[in-house]
């Protein structure tokens, strides 16, 4: 049986082939979000920490640098930058 080993995507491109690859950490945060979009309070509390909350499908709304993708009629993601919106975790 053979067994697994990790590996880097970009193995032999730095070194090897001249190429400069720069490699950066960015501090994003992406969570799902679920709820009812029926429900009023839920679309006010959500809407006051990050903007516009899209309800048509494969919409997106950007707002206070937070990004909000819609997935299905009760799912969203949040991303946003972590150093900037820290206090929406």
């Amino acid at each position: 049986m053979a067994s697994l080993q990790a590996y880097s995507p970009i193995e032999g491109l730095v070194g090897t082939t001249g190429m400069n690859v720069k490699l950066k950490e960015l501090n994003l945060f992406n969570f799902t979000l679920r709820g009812n979009p029926t429900n009023k309070k839920f679309v006010n509390a959500v809407e006051k920490i990050v903007g516009k909350l899209p309800l048509l499908p494969n919409s997106v709304s950007s707002s206070k640098g937070i990004t909000v993708i819609w997935q299905s009629p009760d799912e969203w993601i949040i991303i946003g930058d972590y150093k900037k919106h820290s206090s929406v975790m």
